[in-house]
């Protein structure tokens, strides 16, 4: 896939030149440097990721992300010369590509959103290229690196994991299960009681010397629209916010600042299973597997699903697995929080 990548550096020097450019310092010591077409939702994207505060410590790695909107004649004389399997991977014709060159460089392409997405992991680059006609789903306006990010964390021994997370005192419990589960709520209403969180939505587990690390990736919390259990809370008034999915969620969007953000990587102490439990409470939705759950696009790709679910095995048996068992009042979930997180320190 080199020629794809020389292609790329050489034909996009225009498109990169009128871009809006910023850069992020993300999980620790990693710095993204963003290059953004202004039709792009860039001032949402940027106000969405969770930048490291302190800028000041030298760099583990220096990425470049390139988001840029190109002709629709110039995206497919791009791919042109490269074959397609089922999963939009493009490949050299006649190239079996084999586990060890999935490693270094990546590249997709998506005919009916007309997309391409390029990652080279040695020289630390990534292109994100969409056509005009492209229409930015609603999570997507605020975060269209998803499929990045997944890729950047498991060729860095890491996760990017759909969770909600609380902590206290440097500990955190990553909350798991699918959508309805109750991820959120869990997690707003321990904020609201005066915990902290990486977030409520996609967060990032890493594993050093056998223990689980969290660190946050979208500085944003979102909440179903109406929900009567954090109805009143005195943190989402304080917090500009945004509708989107047809009226049905609410995103938020705290300060750097608020003291709800944990400041530095906390060490997980537990994964949780939410379960509502009173009868007057929303039903959680058809379990899937607690694994599962947490996976998203990569589960289309059959190498990395396998890499993925191997990982969070790994993690799952490296941290104990509780029930949570939500009742009606949020101060009585966050009660049970706090003593399982005692326990777990004791």
């Amino acid at each position: 896939m080199n020629a794809l990548f020389a292609q790329l550096a050489t034909t996009l020097r225009d498109p990169i030149a009128k871009a809006i450019s910023f850069s992020e310092q993300l999980f620790g010591l990693h710095r993204f440097s963003f290059w953004i077409s202004p039709d792009w939702p860039h001032q949402a994207i940027r106000a969405a990721l969770h930048g490291t505060q302190n800028q000041s410590a030298s760099v583990q790695s220096d990425w470049q992300v390139l988001a840029l909107t190109v002709t629709h004649e110039h995206l497919t004389e791009l791919v042109k010369p490269y074959d397609r399997n089922r999963y939009g991977q493009l490949t050299m014709p006649g190239c079996v590509q084999g586990q060890g060159g999935v490693l270094t460089q990546m590249a997709f392409y998506d005919p009916l959103a007309k997309s391409l997405r390029a990652y080279d992991f040695d020289s630390q680059i990534a292109y994100i290229l969409v056509t005009p006609a492209h229409a930015f789903a609603e999570w997507e306006i605020f975060s269209p690196f998803k499929e990045f990010w997944h890729y950047w964390a498991l060729v860095h021994d890491s996760l990017v994991v759909h969770s909600g997370v609380v902590c206290q005192a440097d500990g955190a419990l990553v909350i798991l299960g699918p959508g309805g589960a109750g991820k959120s709520t869990t997690t707003l209403s321990c904020v609201e009681y005066g915990m902290q969180t990486t977030g409520d939505d996609f967060n990032v587990l890493s594993m050093v010397d056998g223990q689980v690390w969290v660190y946050p990736l979208f500085r944003t919390i979102k909440a179903k629209s109406g929900n009567s259990l954090i109805t009143g809370f005195r943190s989402l008034s304080r917090w500009p916010s945004q509708t989107y999915a047809a009226d049905q969620k609410t995103i938020y969007f705290p300060p750097s600042a608020d003291a709800i953000w944990q400041k530095k990587p906390a060490q997980v102490l537990a994964f949780l299973e939410p379960q509502w439990q009173s009868q007057d409470l929303p039903r959680t939705p058809a379990a899937k597997p607690v694994i599962q759950s947490a996976v998203s696009a990569i589960l289309q790709h059959p190498y990395w699903a396998e890499r993925y679910l191997q990982r969070m095995s790994a993690m799952l048996a490296r941290c104990p697995r509780h029930t949570l068992y939500l009742l009606a009042q949020p101060h009585d979930n966050v009660a049970r929080i706090r003593a399982l997180m005692a326990t777990l320190r004791s």
